[in-house]
């Protein structure tokens, strides 16, 4: 339902762990989106207030490079890194709203520094 909105693009690199010399990164993945730069104040994940630069709605789907699907939020865990707008972003939270049989859109809202 929200297909005709997805006219941006971010790539996003997932935190997969540590190792000997720091974080470790996945490949990035490039998901379609709307990106909306507007600064606000929201909740962080350990519900400190955080300044939000940027908000990005993406579909609860991505296709990755190999053609399989996974869902989005999956992407965007805690310390991703991501690229929007030509500049590196670091996640404040995600959300998945799934509308399940519900007549609306179901999408993922991801919040960025």
């Amino acid at each position: 339902m929200l297909e005709m909105f997805w006219v941006h693009t971010v790539t996003v690199k997932t935190r997969t762990g540590q190792n000997a010399i720091g974080d470790v990164w996945s490949d990035p993945v490039t998901v379609a989106c709307f990106v909306n730069d507007t600064t606000h104040l929201v909740r962080g994940v350990t519900d400190e207030a955080v300044i939000s630069q940027t908000t990005v709605y993406a579909p609860m789907q991505t296709a990755l490079d190999d053609g399989t699907r996974v869902a989005t939020a999956s992407l965007f865990t805690n310390d991703s890194i991501v690229t929007v707008n030509g500049r590196d972003a670091r996640l404040i939270t995600v959300n998945a709203n799934d509308a399940g049989t519900l007549p609306l859109p179901s999408y993922v809202e991801i919040h960025l520094t």
